[in-house]
């Protein structure tokens, strides 16, 4: 070896004495392509998942791709400062290489990263550097950061000008849902568009987590006029995931969740319960009282125990799973995604549960060179068990149960009150069942032609068929009550609730959407064109079938069969047609991605109206301009991008009644001809034929910006909304003896206004990456015609006011002697006393009447102000996600229940109405103790109106992905391990309820928080 060492050296001495040879040795290192230098590193998206399929690239000739463990060798063939990383759906990214570094890139998501994003708006997408109308987009991956049995429950904070409530915690519930606030009395939820075709929000709420790429939802006319006549609340456009090339990927998620109320208000004790019912009925001047000293001081001791309903009726925590598994993959002629997902989910009292089953399957096929194929099937399957009660009663009488009274023998039997009708735990357990099973089955097919005559011509053809079935069953049984004696002999059986009873419904439902469409691109030079020409045809039927049967003389069968023979059984049924027939254009230009302008219109046909007032006409502008892209500024380095943007429109709602232009009648009772009963027809509606669109016109102005490499990231929307001809009957306009029903007309007008605000700011610190989100947004309406009854007081003449403003008394706190209750003005024919709730007299008149009446607030239970705060860390293979949600200028009115105790004279009550007024207890925050409703206090007024502004720490999820050295070992791609929280903590006004908490007497299924564990496996 040494010799062999020592004659190289000497033949290269030898040769660097010429000195063409010498140059050529000096010259061949770059000369040479670069054989021996490669470049290596992983591909993540911002879940840290691996991303297989991904392009890495040094030139236009010279790239790879990355292998199921987001892998990739690169050899390089020159010496290049960066390469290029892209993906289908995320940012494209130019990455600099570090000499002998493993590269670790992490994929931003289209809506969160650059300015070359493409967007899914409707029927289409489009690049969000050239995007001219108001969309916000959230991206699958974000969704799965806070894993939620629920879509509806994801969005709230996250989409600026997107309101949300959930108003229940129960198995299956949804939150409500709207965009840019309320905007007419009548007003209609969003619309919501599955993988291009229309769908409800039922079908919205109930897919897989699991299956969704993202999610755009477009807020003004420039973005949501191709949708027309349902557009006018904005549009929420779902695209489900589908294959890529490469090699197929199997994906394993699963997640156990702990469910438990956020908050709930406890109810008194037998002490709390006898003690200050004995005080209300001295406040009322009763000389006796219900309950002796011996038996309160026993009550207190615990010698005669006391009942707590809540324990015993509802567990302290139910358990939630969720489980998915897909397979996406294929090759340049076909791609494929497959996916099934499970979810069970229980709840906090006996038999209740909610079920659900999906499918999914997304087909891209390359027929031919200019002929490809989509096939997309679905399937959702759904099952709600429920005990034969609805929530509000139990949670009544749950709460409302005299917890004197015991809820079962100590041998296990339940005890039976006479002064009640019912057990509030047995109830839930033995009175029957409640089930429904929903199925949904879609079916889609499209084709798309490009015709290569035309260069960037396309046709496409997609039909969609829709069948969903739900089938509801109700079980209605009595159950055992018992009266035992001192020994514990059983001396009476009591059968509480009403005779056996089977009623079962099923409503099947079919529909079909027909699209056929014509799609133009291409650019010349700096200009680029795009069209859009499509025909639409929808159609729907619903079926309804009902029966009941009773006295069943066994209850072991609950089929029809099994019922008694006896008058009361029945059987029922309708159907319900839906249709509509549209055409949609849409033309866009823009010059050198810099002067943007987009026109689109929708005509539209609805059943719903005459057919002289059938179709609408809802057209809309939009317009752009890319400042960034300006000569006089591209010395201004820390701008990377700004555009301001500008549109207006017209939208549409047919939310009315079908067939109102027609003359319709009912079946009424029966009359006797010749000793027969026979029905007859009597008037129903009065025809309107003149019956058409509620419309709105939509003003928005838009600026973007991205400043300092993506150090803030800004976008500003400020909106008008006018909504004119809405729907409303006039009946103030005629005699209550008028004999018929009104139709609707068009005449009412209401405008809204606000503005929404999102901030955005990403970097590093040293290894730690970091991105930080928040937005903002504020909506605001008023009414600006609307019928009312003439000479009215002003507060309660609604021309110039927000809908759902409050009105009531001023309170001035409460009195504190007897004298000043019997000086100052009240209610007349009322007697005040010290602990009463003191009114303010507006008018001066002396008295309390409804002339003192005021606003109290522009805005109710609806908030018009909507925030989020959304932060994510990553470190190696950990990464955190900590996202905060809350709401401004809302407000919630107590009343019943919630307002005063004993409700019913009886009933038990919260608890925080014992911080009531008494001579030991003058700052109280709840007047004097009484028995149900005091004829001083119940008045809406200031004081029952409580502040509904809440922060919630919505989500934290801390999620570790193992190295990618040790999963490749054990056959896997990538490993990910997390722990959530939901609903943490909320920060309030409100106490003992959560701040969501629906209006009225408190009786709902409280909202949960969660703890989650939960794991994804690909291979």
């Amino acid at each position: 070896m040494n010799t062999a060492n020592n004659l190289f050296r000497h033949r290269l001495r030898e040769c660097c004495k010429r000195p063409a040879v010498a140059l050529l040795l000096l010259l061949l290192p770059s000369m040479l392509p670069a054989q021996n230098r490669r470049i290596s590193g992983t591909v993540m998206d911002s879940l840290n998942k691996p991303l297989s399929g991904a392009t890495v690239s040094e030139s236009a000739v010279n790239g790879t791709t990355t292998g199921e463990d987001g892998r990739f060798t690169l050899p390089l063939k020159g010496n290049p400062p960066f390469i290029t990383v892209s993906f289908i759906g995320y940012a494209t990214q130019q990455v600099s290489i570090k000499k002998g570094d493993h590269l670790y890139i992490h994929m931003q998501p289209a809506n969160s990263a650059g300015m070359k994003d493409v967007v899914v708006v409707g029927y289409g997408t489009q690049s969000k550097a050239k995007l001219t109308g108001a969309v916000s987009v959230v991206s699958g991956d974000a969704l799965r950061k806070m894993p939620m049995t629920n879509n509806t429950l994801s969005l709230a904070g996250r989409v600026p000008g997107l309101i949300s409530l959930n108003s229940s915690g129960a198995p299956g519930s949804s939150a409500s849902i709207s965009i840019r606030g309320v905007s007419s009395y009548n007003d209609a939820p969003p619309l919501y568009v599955i993988d291009g075709t229309i769908r409800s929000s039922a079908n919205f709420a109930q897919i897989d987590p699991n299956e969704i790429e993202s999610i755009s939802v477009l807020k003004d006319a420039g973005a949501a006029a191709v949708y027309g006549v349902r557009a006018t609340n904005g549009v929420i456009v779902v695209t489900t995931r589908r294959g890529r090339v490469g090699k197929p990927v199997f994906s394993l998620s699963s997640d156990v969740s702990f469910d438990r109320p956020t908050r709930y208000p406890h109810v008194m004790n037998a002490y709390q319960y006898a003690s200050f019912m004995n005080t209300a009925f001295d406040n009322m001047g009763r000389t006796t009282h219900p309950y002796t000293d011996q038996q309160v001081a026993d009550f207190k001791s615990g010698k005669t125990p006391s009942t707590d309903w809540q324990k015993i009726a509802f567990k302290s925590s139910a358990v939630t799973q969720q489980h998915n598994m897909n397979i996406s993959g294929g090759s340049e002629a076909v791609r494929y995604f497959f996916s099934f997902g499970y979810l069970d989910q229980s709840g906090i009292y006996s038999n209740l549960t909610y079920g659900r089953y999906n499918f999914r399957s997304n087909l891209d096929i390359r027929i031919n060179k200019t002929l490809s194929a989509a096939l997309n099937l679905e399937g959702t399957v759904t099952k709600n068990a429920a005990p034969n009660a609805a929530q509000a009663y139990l949670f009544q009488r749950v709460n409302g149960s005299n917890p004197s009274t015991p809820a079962y023998y100590p041998d296990g039997l339940p005890y039976y009150d006479i002064f009640d009708d019912t057990h509030p735990v047995e109830v839930s357990k033995k009175s029957g069942y409640n089930n429904t099973t929903d199925n949904v089955y879609v079916g889609q097919v499209a084709l798309t032609q490009q015709l290569p005559f035309i260069s960037g011509l396309s046709l496409k053809g997609s039909i969609q068929a829709w069948r969903q079935n739900t089938f509801n069953k109700v079980w209605n049984l009595q159950y055992n009550t018992y009266v035992e004696d001192a020994s514990g002999k059983v001396i009476q059986t009591v059968p509480l609730g009403t005779k056996t009873t089977l009623y079962e419904s099923m409503s099947p439902a079919n529909s079909y959407t027909l699209d056929l469409s014509m799609d133009y691109a291409h650019s010349f030079g700096k200009h680029s064109v795009k069209g859009l020409l499509l025909y639409e045809q929808y159609q729907a039927q619903i079926d309804v079938m009902s029966a009941s049967r009773t006295n069943f003389p066994f209850t072991s069968v609950d089929q029809f069969f099994a019922g008694g023979n006896d008058l009361t059984q029945s059987i029922g049924g309708s159907a319900t047609q839906d249709g509509r027939l549209g055409i949609i254009g849409r033309v866009n230009y823009d010059y050198d991605a810099k002067y943007l302008l987009e026109g689109a219109f929708r005509n539209d046909a609805s059943y719903r109206f005459a057919p002289n007032r059938r179709w609408g006409f809802f057209p809309s502008v939009s317009a752009g301009w890319v400042l960034s892209r300006e000569n006089f500024m591209q010395r201004v380095k820390e701008v990377d991008f700004l555009k301001l943007r500008g549109s207006y429109g017209i939208l549409g709602n047919d939310i009315v009644g079908g067939f109102q232009w027609r003359s319709a009648y009912n079946l009424s009772g029966d009359y006797y001809f010749s000793g027969n009963p026979v029905k007859y027809l009597v008037p129903s509606v009065v025809p309107n034929p003149d019956l058409t669109w509620e419309k709105t016109a939509t003003a928005n102005i838009g600026v973007e910006a991205v400043l300092w490499h993506k150090l803030l990231g800004i976008t500003l929307e400020v909106f008008q909304k006018n909504t004119y001809d809405v729907y409303a009957k006039r009946n103030n306009q005629y005699p209550g003896v008028y004999g018929a029903t009104l139709p609707s007309q068009n005449y009412g007008k209401v405008d809204s206004r606000g503005f929404e605000l999102s901030l955005t700011h990403e970097s590093n610190i040293g290894p730690v990456r970091y991105a930080l989100g928040g937005n903002v947004s504020f909506a605001r309406n008023k009414v600006r015609l609307i019928d009312y009854t003439n000479n009215i007081e002003p507060w309660n003449n609604p021309i110039g006011k927000p809908l759902g403003y409050r009105v009531g008394f001023i309170a001035d706190g409460l009195f504190q002697s007897d004298d000043d209750a019997i000086k100052s003005p009240h209610i007349v024919g009322v007697v005040p006393k010290a602990g009463d709730i003191k009114y303010r007299d507006l008018n001066k008149d002396g008295i309390i009447d409804s002339r003192d009446n005021a606003v109290l607030s522009w805005y109710g239970s609806t908030p018009e102000i909507m925030y989020g705060l959304n932060l994510d860390l990553s470190y190696k293979g950990f990464d955190l996600n900590i996202f905060f949600q809350g709401v401004a200028h809302r407000n919630i009115n107590y009343s019943g229940y919630t307002r005063y105790p004993f409700a019913n004279g009886t009933s038990n009550s919260y608890t925080y109405l014992m911080d009531a007024w008494s001579p030991t207890n003058r700052g109280a925050k709840f007047p004097r103790a009484w028995i149900g409703s005091n004829p001083e206090n119940n008045y809406n007024s200031s004081f029952w109106l409580q502040n509904g502004n809440f922060l919630r720490l919505k989500n934290v999820q801390l999620a570790y992905t193992l190295p990618a050295r040790m999963t490749t070992r054990w056959g896997m791609s990538n490993v990910r391990c997390f722990v959530s929280g939901f609903n943490l903590a909320v920060f309030s006004k409100i106490k003992g309820f959560d701040p969501e908490l629906p209006e009225g007497d408190g009786f709902y299924y409280p909202q949960n928080k969660s703890l989650v564990i939960g794991a994804s496996i690909s291979l």
